[in-house]
């Protein structure tokens, strides 16, 4: 009987219910079980043990293994079913053999994810994504998360997505070149700066393999973070223009640079006269 109440230590909503099944008449023997501290003084033991199994064979569970099932003395009298070491109220596993590391669960395909929350059982995969591979639907060797392009082949420098020609990318740059602000001002201004906007807009609806990064620049005049944020403004400032005259967003990435990397010398007047 001390075996049987031992087992039911892993059922811990079950031992609540054959608790209360148990006809408590007198006092005379004291339980300790693993989270309770019960006093009961049980006048008679006969048809306990059928008490107990009929109360877990309310609650579902196969009570045939426990008639006559011991508890183990090393895990205060609780089963190991699976024989892993690991005592079944502390294994997610219970009847498969598995290890500490995984809570006593196996894992099959020796990927760290246990295979009680892995999907993909025989394929390795990160714990990111439930045990299985991520996926590259273009076999561009960019993962489809982070591929700009998942259906078209592309670089991992240009994020997934294919990289236009030489000759397309120093076209656009010359047009780029050509897009200058007034001192202190991020604002699209002046016939000539429209008119390279709408070059670099028709330029990318005819190569429509490939995407933009608008590169926003400052002349060093002034607070170094000011520039940088002028920069950035720039950039965006070109960015939402494009879109407006129809280039896809998707299409469009921007960096300010602020005072670095300049297209000019910022020593020279002349050279900061153009990086503005």
């Amino acid at each position: 009987m001390k075996d049987l109440l031992s087992s039911l230590v892993a059922e811990q909503q079950l031992l609540d219910q054959y608790l209360q099944s148990i006809p408590v008449r007198n006092w005379d023997t004291k339980t300790t079980f693993k989270n309770w501290n019960i006093t009961n003084h049980v006048s008679y033991l006969a048809g306990l043990e059928d008490l107990a199994l009929n109360a877990m064979k309310k609650k579902g569970t196969d009570f045939n293994k426990y008639r006559g099932a011991k508890g183990l003395e090393k895990f205060d009298g609780c089963l190991d079913s699976d024989n892993d070491v690991i005592p079944d109220p502390e294994d997610q596993c219970p009847n498969k053999k598995g290890t500490n590391e995984m809570n006593g669960c196996p894992d099959t395909d020796g990927d760290n994810v246990p295979d009680n929350n892995d999907k993909c059982l025989d394929e390795v995969g990160p714990i990111e994504n439930d045990g299985c591979p991520w996926t590259d639907s273009d076999g561009d060797g960019v993962i489809d998360k982070d591929d700009l392009c998942k259906d078209e082949k592309g670089t991992k420098e240009n994020n997934g997505c294919p990289v236009l020609s030489n000759e397309i990318v120093k076209t656009l740059n010359e047009f780029g070149s050509r897009i200058n602000f007034p001192a202190n001002s991020f604002q699209i201004i002046g016939r000539k700066t429209i008119e390279n906007l709408i070059n670099i807009k028709n330029l990318l609806e005819e190569n429509i393999d490939g995407n933009l990064l608008i590169e926003g620049y400052a002349s060093s005049d002034g607070d170094e973070q000011y520039n940088t944020q002028l920069s950035i403004n720039r950039a965006e400032a070109v960015r939402d223009y494009l879109i407006k005259l129809g280039v896809a967003p998707e299409r469009l990435d921007i960096k300010g640079y602020g005072e670095k990397n300049p297209l000019e010398d910022n020593e020279r007047k002349e050279g900061r006269a153009i990086n503005i």
